[in-house]
């Protein structure tokens, strides 16, 4: 039964990302023959201040389902532990050990980069980001969300990885000799991931001064340069949100989306799985856009020639 549901799992993964990627494209184009898949879609999108242009009745019953939007952090330990398990069991199984050592490293490598980036995004998330109390995002979207942490790390195995793992040959000592024999490979990569992931952080880490500065989920009195959601077309008695400055926020508005891009892409093209492409720029052009929309509409000095994700073109 095991080893049955195994053998399928490579048509359903594949299944996943179509239909994830069909969705996303269906949030960007605006067909109108899907308008209401469309906002369904869109709802699902918004969290935080974008929960204020949610489209109205999508969903029905289930179009104000929230949950706090500091539970970003359960994908990411999920993640983290899930993929910790898979790579384990991975190195253990008999396929492991059928490959070659160019792959063997590739695969390893993939997972422990994937590890790496994973904890990197749970730390920055309860330790650099501050959320408000009354941040939301859709129930929806933290469900996909927990589910896309699980379908992930299996993606970038092989197709007959699955049955070999379900025999449960755990051999701790092929375990630490791969460990060992691709450490040096692994290194490298971590250190080119590591200069990439810096400039990443950087972004993650002015928009938690900028929420500081704003008074968002702290009452720290540190300062940036940041213009108030005051001086826009609505006004609020105590401000909010600002206008991000600096780094790669002086082309984009959502330069942590475009290194978030960048960086799976880097993993897909490492693991030969296209599969996975589609969707990881089709759902972050989505979410940009929608950023960056809500930015023009709330700031009347909002930088006319930032872009949503890609500098100078969109």
């Amino acid at each position: 039964m095991l080893t049955q549901l195994a053998a399928s799992l490579p048509i359903l993964i594949r299944s996943f990302w179509i239909l994830a990627t069909f969705a996303a494209l269906v949030g960007l184009i605006p067909l109108p023959f899907a308008q209401g898949f469309r906002n369904a879609v869109l709802l699902s999108a918004c969290r935080g201040k974008l929960m204020e242009i949610k489209p109205p009745h999508a969903l029905g019953p289930l179009s104000d389902w929230t949950v706090p939007q500091k539970w970003f952090a359960h994908f990411y330990a999920i993640g983290a532990i899930w993929n910790a398990v898979i790579t384990f069991f991975f190195l253990s199984s008999p396929l492991y050990y059928s490959l070659d050592p160019t792959h063997e490293a590739v695969y390893l490598m993939v997972l422990v980069l994937l590890e790496f980036h994973l904890v990197r995004r749970f730390l920055e998330t309860v330790g650099l980001m501050r959320y408000p109390e009354q941040a939301r995002m859709h129930g929806i979207a933290y469900l996909f969300g927990v589910v896309y942490y699980l379908v992930l790390p299996l993606t970038i195995l092989p197709d007959d990885a699955f049955e070999s793992i379900a025999q449960f040959d755990v051999k701790m000592e092929g375990v630490h000799g791969a460990a060992l024999g691709t450490a040096g490979k692994v290194g490298q990569d971590l250190l080119h991931l590591l200069s990439l992931r810096n400039k990443l952080s950087h972004s993650h880490y002015l928009l938690a001064r900028l929420a500081a500065r704003s008074g968002i989920g702290s009452k720290s009195p540190r300062r940036r340069r940041s213009t108030s959601i005051t001086t826009g077309t609505k006004k609020t008695t105590t401000p909010r949100y600002r206008i991000p400055r600096g780094g790669g926020f002086d082309y984009v508005s959502c330069p942590h989306y475009l290194g978030e891009i960048v960086i799976y892409l880097g993993l897909v093209v490492l693991t030969g799985g296209l599969v996975t492409g589609p969707w990881l720029v089709a759902n972050l052009v989505l979410a940009a856009g929608l950023t960056h929309h809500w930015y023009q509409e709330h700031f009347k000095t909002y930088p006319k020639r930032r872009r949503a994700i890609i500098p100078y073109i969109y």
